[in-house]
């Protein structure tokens, strides 16, 4: 109390601040580990598929969402400013998951649609 802040050190410790909260995030591996994990469950479900069992979607949406999250989630700053959550490897994992359920998910309509012609 009574005492006048310095502004010019009030101001530099809002740069570093800001330095500090725009850094991105390194992601635990284990958890990136989780999209592919889902992503081979999907795939493993394509191979089901071809034996007769039915699709579910579900492993592929999971993989999706997680690589979506990785790949293009933003935080935002305190300032208005929008800067990637997640490090460089990280959004780059996330849009190889998306690529790879994206592929994998036309590969499993091809082959059910193919599966239900078959029958017919």
């Amino acid at each position: 109390r009574g005492i006048k802040p310095d502004i010019a050190a009030v101001k530099k410790m809002n740069r570093e601040r800001m330095k500090e909260l725009a850094k991105p995030e390194k992601t635990d591996w284990g958890v990136i580990a989780v999209g592919y994990f889902f992503l081979a469950m999907g795939l493993c479900l394509v191979f089901l598929v071809e034996a007769g069992f039915a699709f579910s979607p579900h492993c592929f949406l999971i993989s999706l969402f997680t690589g979506r999250h990785f790949a293009y989630n933003k935080k935002i700053l305190p300032n208005g400013a929008k800067v990637p959550a997640y490090n460089d490897e990280s959004r780059k994992n996330g849009k190889i998951i998306i690529v790879a359920s994206f592929i994998l998910v036309c590969i499993t309509i091809i082959s059910w649609l193919s599966f239900i012609r078959d029958d017919f």
